[in-house]
């Protein structure tokens, strides 16, 4: 098993870290109607979904098969607002900060490469 660079394994994890999910991209702003969504349409919707919970006294929103889909897409919409917002709210000394760590895990990298490689050649 080869080990990944620090920059290899960011790569690979930006092309499928979403990748696994059952729903269409803009299948929620279709079903909204919206060429843009909002914070507050999306907070409006699970409201709206939230009185449509068949059994109160379950955790959780008993909804019907459409709706359970639509819940899904909005929680996911509204995380990924979240960490839209999150990541503009980086500022300048923790873009330095993340560059240090990343230089921290790139020599850790490499001494545990050189490990592994002395461990397999004394074999």
């Amino acid at each position: 098993m080869a080990v990944k660079t620090f920059d290899q394994f960011i790569t690979e994890s930006k092309k499928k870290w979403i990748g696994d999910i059952d729903m269409k991209k803009g299948a929620l702003k279709k079903d909204l109607g919206k060429k843009k969504l909002k914070k507050s349409d999306v907070n409006d919707e699970l409201k709206k979904l939230e009185k449509k919970d068949k059994d109160k006294k379950k955790p959780g929103l008993q909804l019907d098969k459409k709706d359970a889909k639509k819940q899904k897409r909005l929680n996911l919409a509204k995380s990924l607002m979240k960490l839209k917002e999150s990541m503009n709210n980086l500022n300048e000394s923790d873009s330095k900060a993340l560059m240090l760590l990343k230089k921290q895990v790139v020599d850790l990298h490499k001494e545990v490469t050189k490990a592994i490689e002395e461990t397999t050649v004394k074999k």
